[in-house]
């Protein structure tokens, strides 16, 4: 068989522009679900010798294989309007073929069988008797084989006044020849015979040799190329069900070192560090047009780009991996445990100047593992175009914007527009950068030039809203917690202290009960240290027994804090006394704590100008700690001083 007569120079660089194997592998995939296929299953042998695809699509015919399969350019994926007879929108445009795989292994081998029938004609000119349509089929199919298979769909009279000649009454067609009888049909000076060759009995079966084709690179003679491939057909006991098996032999050393390859030790969790079944199963899936793993009720941005994976009858892609049980592969996404709140999905659709597409963007709250995750997938004809990213802005972006893009991650798919002949780049890497739908889709994505917009500016806003409102609630909360540290630790402190020595022990009992009442930083203004009214531009809600000590609706633009909680406990437990803690915005002059008795509360100068030379653990501390040893040993400065310390010096285990 010939292949068009091109030199294996550019055969190799067109090969070569599938890396690594697994993106030339695809391709079958690709050509499976292009002829409608529901099952496609992909079995890698034990040894790495071979890996195989097979589905159980519509089969070729022995002539669409040798016109159109081994055969560089000219797709034929462009009739129909582009969709296979199934309906679907085909994936091949560029008429490479199986030469993606060329030079990742020796030799493919091809099984097929159809239960389709070839539809086709032929133009026969000159006057003759009689027509023998056999011996006009191509050398695949033997004349042996085409009599007993043929029947002729029609007879036309060729000219200005094309005219359909009758069977029975103009021609008769017996063991593939036609016998014209009319005198129309017996002086017309040209004839076109149209006729269906049936093919639900045959099977063929081909093999062709990349390293003999390579081979060739520096030898002149294209006529050599005729030599490649090898190919029969063969007549089957019975029909069978349609479909194609491809075998991948002998593949090269590095294919098979990088299927065996052993996980990294010691790097992060990316694909890039896993062994090589995780690598190859990965970029598979995500290469491939199957479903994602959507979760059963996601949002609907989601839920619409879902829907869409339905309509398209996306087929089930099984894999058999050397001894282990097969298993049906999904297409990985990152959404995080649990689901993916509304608040959190970006929605995008486009429809501008012929270009449709639709899909989601995730604006998570953590960074996003692995890291071929991140980004945005655009899938044309459901197959994604190369690897997810966010079209230049990670290499322009800087500061907190681009760290925010680590928690992105999203998929568009294309319902119309870039069509995958102009726009895509043979390796469908990548797009076309001057294409117009191409620009229109990265506006709708990434804004303009000079300016983040789109989608992604929209998810990064909320990353960076989030970052602002969890950051400024986190200190209210890391505030609180330490306060409550405090109250515990003065606490054990004074208590523990007191049980070590009696007498001290019994002048604190004392004091407990003498009615000592605040003088006045009763009366001072409260120093509201629980938040209220608004947290960085959202509303604060108070809230109860929330699974987390806060949640935050972006929706709404309302947080809920859980003051239910023990951090936002102000109390202090003294022998056998609960004390409640308030915070006052003394005057200079004011002591820096007074105790009350009578109310059971403590009143803190939160203003006293000591505090600025202190950390509030610190400050509040020695504050209660200082005016209980004054109240405790008033009579002596030494005294006090004494007991002060020694309080001071107890640390809570």
């Amino acid at each position: 068989m010939r292949l068009s007569g091109v030199d294996p120079s550019i055969i190799r660089e067109l090969s070569g522009i599938y890396k690594p194997f697994v993106k030339a592998f695809k391709e079958l995939v690709s050509n499976a679900y292009d002829a409608d296929a529901t099952t496609i299953t992909v079995a890698v042998a034990r040894d790495f010798s071979s890996i195989e695809v097979q589905d159980n699509g519509l089969g070729l015919t022995p002539i669409e294989f040798h016109r159109d399969f081994a055969r560089l350019g000219g797709s034929t994926a462009w009739l129909n309007e582009g969709r296979s007879p199934g309906g679907r929108p085909r994936i091949g445009y560029k008429g490479i073929g199986f030469l993606a795989v060329a030079r990742y292994c020796s030799r493919m081998e091809i099984e097929s069988a159809t239960n389709r029938g070839h539809e086709d004609r032929i133009i026969v000119r000159g006057r003759r008797r009689s027509v023998d349509v056999a011996e006009t089929l191509e050398p695949l199919v033997s004349a042996s084989l085409g009599r007993k298979r043929l029947r002729v769909a029609g007879v036309t009279v060729v000219g200005a006044k094309p005219r359909r000649l009758r069977s029975g009454v103009d021609y008769t067609f017996r063991e593939g020849r036609v016998y014209l009888k009319s005198k129309r049909a017996l002086a017309a000076s040209q004839l076109e015979i149209g006729y269906v060759l049936a093919c639900s009995d045959l099977v063929l079966k081909a093999a062709l040799d990349f390293d003999y084709l390579l081979s060739l690179e520096r030898k002149a003679d294209l006529r050599l190329l005729e030599d490649f491939c090898e190919a029969e057909v063969a007549a089957l006991s019975k029909p069978r069900d349609g479909g194609t098996k491809i075998r991948l032999m002998g593949l090269k050393d590095f294919v098979v070192r990088d299927l065996a390859a052993a996980r990294h030790r010691g790097k992060g969790w990316n694909i890039g560090s896993q062994n090589g079944r995780e690598q190859f199963l990965w970029r598979l899936a995500r290469a491939v047009p199957i479903e994602d793993a959507f979760p059963a009720t996601p949002p609907e941005p989601i839920a619409k780009l879902a829907s869409a994976e339905k309509r398209a009858r996306l087929p089930r892609l099984v894999v058999r991996w050397r001894d282990e049980a097969a298993v049906e592969m999904t297409r990985p996404i990152a959404l995080p445990k649990g689901g993916a709140p509304e608040d959190s999905v970006v929605a995008v659709a486009i429809h501008d100047a012929g270009l449709r597409a639709i899909g989601y963007l995730l604006a998570q709250d953590g960074v996003i593992y692995p890291a071929e995750l991140r980004g945005l997938t655009v899938r044309v004809r459901n197959v994604a175009i190369g690897d997810a990213s966010f079209f230049g802005l990670e290499r322009t972006l800087a500061g907190a914007r681009k760290a925010a893009l680590s928690q992105i991650s999203g998929e568009v798919i294309v319902l119309e527009g870039l069509d995958a002949a102009d726009a895509i780049n043979p390796g469908r890497e990548s797009f076309y950068e001057e294409n117009a739908h191409f620009r229109i889709l990265k506006r709708a994505l990434v804004g303009d030039e000079d300016a983040l917009g789109g989608a992604v500016g929209q998810a990064i806003r909320l990353i960076t809203d989030r970052g602002n409102i969890r950051g400024q609630v986190s200190d209210k909360l890391g505030s609180a917690r330490q306060r409550r540290k405090v109250l515990t630790d003065i606490s054990s402190a004074v208590n523990t202290t007191a049980q070590m020595d009696s007498a001290l022990e019994s002048r604190l009992a004392g004091f407990l009960e003498t009615p000592v009442v605040a003088n006045g930083l009763a009366n001072a203004k409260d120093v509201l240290l629980r938040p209220v009214g608004r947290v960085s531009g959202f509303e604060l809600e108070g809230a109860e027994r929330l699974a987390e000590e806060f949640a935050i609706d972006f929706k709404r633009r309302s947080v809920a804090i859980d003051f239910t909680r023990d951090i936002w406990n102000q109390s202090i437990y003294l022998r056998g006394k609960y004390f409640e803690v308030s915070f006052k915005q003394g005057q200079p002059a004011d002591p820096m704590c007074e105790f009350d008795n009578c109310a059971a509360r403590i009143y803190v100068n939160w203003a006293h100008p000591v505090k600025q030379y202190m950390d509030d653990y610190g400050f509040l501390r020695s504050a209660i700690v200082w005016r209980l040893a004054y109240h405790l040993a008033k009579e002596s400065a030494e005294k006090m001083i004494d007991v002060a310390l020694r309080m001071l010096a107890h640390r809570a285990e």
